[in-house]
């Protein structure tokens, strides 16, 4: 590579990066605000999945649910692969199970969202970050972001 490349290569790769981190940063500060918001909708699954984890790591359908009106399996309840519960398992040895250290917690795959759009946009069109502004600023992305669910 030419001398005049590498100069003007540098300051694009520092610019890559700081969008990058803008990316990563935006949906984790818009959401850091929500953090208190109590377990909701199927929250609950992901939490009791992740407390039998800290029981019976093996064994993380292994309880019943009870839905008020009859007993029901839990692999039959929850639909879901065991990957978040089991993050969720690893973040209570730290922080407890209380609504908002888990929510911080599950923020950071928000901020990777970002990321991952600016970075796979910056492939693949001129304006790689409003990309990923348009991705992580529309309702449904950030709704869904601030659950525990694997929405």
């Amino acid at each position: 590579m030419s001398e005049r490349n590498e100069q003007t290569a540098a300051p694009h790769r520092a610019a890559r990066a700081s969008h990058a981190a803008l990316a990563f940063m935006l949906p984790v500060l818009l959401l850091a605000p929500f953090a208190n918001k109590a377990f909701n909708f199927d929250d609950p699954c992901f939490v009791w999945v992740a407390q039998q984890i800290r029981q019976a790591p093996f064994d993380f359908f292994g309880f019943v649910v009870d839905q008020g009106y009859k007993q029901t399996p839990m692999y039959a309840f929850n639909h879901n692969p065991p990957g978040v519960s089991y993050y969720l398992a690893f973040l209570s040895l730290f922080f407890g199970w209380e609504e908002v250290p888990l929510h911080l917690g599950v923020n950071l795959f928000a901020g990777m969202a970002g990321a991952g759009v600016y970075l796979l946009a910056s492939r693949l069109c001129a304006r790689p970050l409003l990309t990923a502004l348009t991705a992580i600023l529309t309702p449904a992305f950030l709704v869904s972001a601030s659950s525990l669910m694997t929405d």
